[in-house]
């Protein structure tokens, strides 16, 4: 989430969609990151069932399914690890 104001730019992680937010309505989000617990990764490799992805931080591959027909193979993305699942941001 991003505040600015009385609103907030907020990214469900699941969908990795935007959607801005009055603060008043925010009420119990759970806020599970910040920016700085996020990974700079690249797109190693796309099918349609799965995408490979490269934490750059620890050098490590993750497999994972494909719900984002908009990524690219040698596309520069932002991982998040959150209990014990990656997701691409």
């Amino acid at each position: 989430m991003i505040k600015g104001g009385k609103k907030m730019l907020c990214r469900d992680v699941a969908t990795r969609k935007e959607r801005t937010v009055e603060v008043s309505r925010i009420g119990d989000a759970q806020i599970i990151a910040e920016e700085s617990d996020l990974t700079d990764g690249i797109i190693t490799m796309i099918s349609p069932a799965e995408i490979q992805v490269l934490d750059l931080r620890e050098n490590k591959t993750y497999e994972l399914k494909n719900k984002n027909t908009d990524l690219k193979a040698g596309q520069e993305i932002k991982i998040l690890k959150h209990e014990s699942r990656i997701y691409i941001l």
